[in-house]
């Protein structure tokens, strides 16, 4: 089995300085349990092999990890995780009872994501207290005040004009 973990700690420490602007930005006024930061990835490939063959001149090709997220941002299991192909370029797959059949190990992905939501009254808060300090809670103030890399979208609609 062969697994790979992407982590970003500072994903929340990012997140809750400019969250309300990225919130008001993409029209999210209500249900905020529902959305969530995502601060790591985890995913595994499992090789089994049944066969009593031992293939030869195989090649195991992985998708890359922009496949892993959807244009609309979520992320999800690939159309196609993981392949065997005979040619080194990869461009001709060997379909999953093909490979099978060859004495190739199948395959299986796997993924796990781990995030972190909060309710209403955290972002009612975080806009109080921004605002209180004398920052815009619609922008990206408060995350350049204190230095945070700051989010980026394309869709967000910036209507702050502060880019």
């Amino acid at each position: 089995m062969a697994s790979r973990e992407i982590c970003s700690p500072q994903a929340v420490d990012c997140w809750l300085p400019q969250a309300n602007y990225i919130l008001s930005n993409l029209g999210i006024n209500s249900e905020y349990e529902s959305y969530r930061v995502v601060y790591s990835i985890e995913y595994w490939l499992s090789l089994s092999s049944m066969a009593d063959i031992s293939p030869t001149g195989g090649y195991l090709f992985l998708c890359p990890l922009e496949d892993l997220r959807s244009e609309d941002g979520h992320f999800g299991h690939p159309n196609l995780a993981a392949y065997w192909s005979l040619d080194p370029s990869g461009n001709e797959r060997l379909s999953h009872w093909k490979a099978i059949m060859l004495g190739f190990p199948a395959l299986s992905f796997k993924m796990k994501l781990w995030g972190r939501s909060w309710n209403g009254s955290v972002y009612s808060g975080l806009r109080q207290f921004h605002s209180g300090k004398g920052f815009d809670a619609d922008s990206q103030d408060v995350a350049r005040h204190i230095g945070v890399p700051l989010y980026e979208s394309p869709w967000i609609n910036d209507r702050s004009g502060s880019r």
